[in-house]
């Protein structure tokens, strides 16, 4: 398997195992605060296999195609054919998430709880994370993180937002890594990122017997305070009612 960010292809044009989470954003201007427990020259990069997913879902996730990571025969090769369900490269680290800002309130059954909070001119919904998540992602999208390896030589010495710029549905987003300034890693974060289970593990199905990582959730605050939550008392504030927008 390849590993090191400077070391990934360039393209024209994520496996998911066990109990562990994944950080995603799925909509125009969501964004996460990260701190980076992989260093640059270890993030691992292989192929996968689009799957079909079952009922109405039309995407069940990934699976390593073992011909390009061990030169085996890949049943997966000839089974999963369209566009649909083709090959794709990603990129794999491990970070943790403090907090996960939403541009519009989530809502349904299955919605996060957040918190209003006022960054800048816009209010956004922040759910509160403070856990390690695998962030997975096209390695077509490396460039936002080369670019930050390249600059600072390493990409453990600050905490990052991760922001995306694409409304959902679309085939072509893009990504941005914003930086903070340089602070120490906090000895938590450093003594977690020490047990994580390494990323081939993750990528190969080898956790079943690996602690979980959700069981692992150190109370560290981002090097930037956050912003305050808003209330009725604010200057020009509103009181959210309850109406939620789609998610």
């Amino acid at each position: 398997m390849g590993r090191g960010i400077e070391n990934i292809p360039d393209f024209t044009g994520g496996g998911g195992q066990g109990s562990t989470r994944h950080l995603r954003l799925r909509d125009d201007q969501e964004s996460a605060r990260i701190r980076f427990l992989t260093e640059g020259d270890e993030i691992l990069f292989e192929t996968f296999h689009r799957l079909p997913g079952q009922g109405n879902s039309k995407f069940g996730g990934f699976k390593i195609c073992v011909a390009d990571a061990l030169d085996q025969p890949c049943d997966l090769c000839e089974r999963m054919t369209g566009d649909n369900y083709g090959r794709q490269t990603l990129m794999m680290a491990w970070v943790y998430e403090y907090y996960h800002d939403y541009p519009e309130k989530p809502s349904g059954d299955r919605a996060p709880k957040t918190e209003a909070v006022r960054v800048g001119r816009n209010t956004l919904y922040r759910e509160e994370i403070g856990e390690a998540r695998i962030l997975k992602i096209a390695a077509a999208h490396k460039g936002a993180f080369n670019l930050r390896w390249g600059k600072y030589g390493t990409l453990l010495d600050r905490d990052y937002d991760f922001v995306r710029m694409g409304v959902r549905g679309t085939t072509r987003p893009q990504y941005v890594l914003e930086p903070e300034d340089a602070s120490p890693m906090p000895p938590e974060l450093a003594k977690l990122a020490s047990e994580l289970p390494d990323l081939e593990d993750y990528a190969f199905d080898r956790l079943e017997d690996a602690p979980k990582v959700e069981e692992r959730k150190p109370t560290v605050k981002a090097s930037r305070p956050a912003p305050r939550p808003r209330s009725a008392e604010d200057e020009g504030s509103t009181t959210d009612d309850d109406t939620d927008r789609p998610f």
